[in-house]
């Protein structure tokens, strides 16, 4: 969880939305004049999620408390997941240049395992593999690496070494019957806060090269590839117009992510949704508020992966407060639960549960959040 750009205020949104509804009309007669009009194509059918799950950081536990394979079980026994992610970090398995140590990772797999023995729904995972990984600081290199790979994160992921990492990961990890998918990355394309300095988004070729080598190795599991969007649709359809270039320059409210280049490059848009963080201001718009217009950008994003034929997963649904600041409360948490759970997504992964574990009311709010995902509720 990271600091994302929030780019639109309550007060801007109602200030540039009758602008923005000007330039579209604008733009669209211009494209009316120009283009022949195109057969409309059925809307697809938007249903709930047919897995629901969580994240689980190792990284996000408090020090000196449990283990990363007791909270892992206990997350599972309350919440019931369908779908774990499980990231596998390259310093983590690495801890030396010429050797693994994938010890750590299939514990916890070892957890989900045990688990699945005394349980009617069983548990699958998705395996994040990369140098942008889940979870504060976000990139995750050996510190063996040379300085210079070290401060930069692009001359890291072409070292012989960091494909040696992603190619063991894949192979050792591709036979498994809990193994339901794989992320490469995490937000790859975007440039977010983390603890280096400068520019850490890669290149979409570095994800076409990770994801051609994956494939040679494991043809069959789904790929899905990550991003944030923007704190309303019309800032996304405005990204996808063909006047763009031209949003791009006007001192108007930017567009954030990149849904569109990840949708082209997965298997799976994996949309991460946070409707309050430390850039948001309720005073504009409350947590409800935003919670509605990220609903409404899921929906959008849904029906365009739909149209390539292509789902979509909220792989981070924000179900914690953000930790540097602005609230975000258990009854938020429900709000987010009903706003999503019939937009599209195909599957919904909770953020922030490892927070819940020394707050029973997070927990039972949790649970909760599982049943309306679920429609139990």
């Amino acid at each position: 969880m990271y600091p994302k750009p929030q780019n639109l205020t309550a007060c801007n949104k109602i200030c540039v939305m009758k602008l923005l509804g000007a330039r579209r009309l604008v733009a669209g007669l211009t494209l009316l004049l120009l283009l022949p009009s195109p057969a409309p194509g059925p809307a697809p059918s938007l249903s709930g999620p047919e897995l629901i799950g969580f994240s689980f950081s190792p990284s996000a536990l408090a020090a000196g408390g449990a283990s990363a394979e007791a909270t892992l079980a206990k997350l599972m026994a309350r919440l019931h997941p369908d779908l774990v992610r499980l990231p596998v970090y390259w310093d983590a398995v690495a801890p030396a240049a010429d050797g693994f140590d994938f010890g750590p990772v299939d514990a916890l797999l070892a957890t989900v395992s045990a688990y699945n023995l005394h349980h009617r729904r069983t548990a699958h995972v998705l395996l994040v593999v990369g140098a942008r990984n889940i979870a504060f600081p976000e990139v995750y290199l050996p510190n063996w690496l040379p300085a210079a790979a070290a401060a930069d994160i692009r001359q890291a992921v072409a070292l012989p070494e960091y494909t040696a990492y992603l190619e063991t990961t894949f192979e050792r990890y591709s036979s498994s019957s809990l193994l339901y998918g794989w992320q490469i990355e995490n937000e790859p394309l975007d440039n977010v806060t983390a603890e280096a300095d400068g520019d850490n988004s890669l290149a979409p070729e570095t994800i076409s090269d990770e994801m051609t080598l994956l494939r040679s190795i494991d043809p069959g599991h789904p790929v899905v590839v990550t991003t944030y969007n923007s704190a309303a649709v019309d800032l996304d359809e405005q990204a996808e117009s063909p006047l763009s270039w031209l949003y791009e320059v006007l001192p108007l409210p930017q567009a954030v992510g990149h849904p569109s280049q990840a949708l082209n490059l997965g298997d799976i848009l994996g949309l991460d949704v946070y409707a309050v963080t430390d850039r948001t201001s309720l005073e504009d718009a409350s947590a409800a508020r935003r919670i509605a217009w990220k609903s409404e950008t899921v929906t959008y994003w849904a029906i365009r992966a739909a149209q390539v034929g292509k789902p979509l997963w909220i792989t981070e649904m924000q179900a914690a407060p953000w930790k540097d600041g602005a609230s975000f409360g258990t009854s938020d948490l429900q709000a987010s639960a009903l706003a999503y759970r019939d937009r599209g997504a195909k599957v919904v992964l909770l953020w922030g549960v490892e927070s819940w574990i020394d707050s029973p009311d997070w927990m039972a709010a949790g649970v909760t959040a599982v049943q309306t995902l679920r429609h139990q509720v």
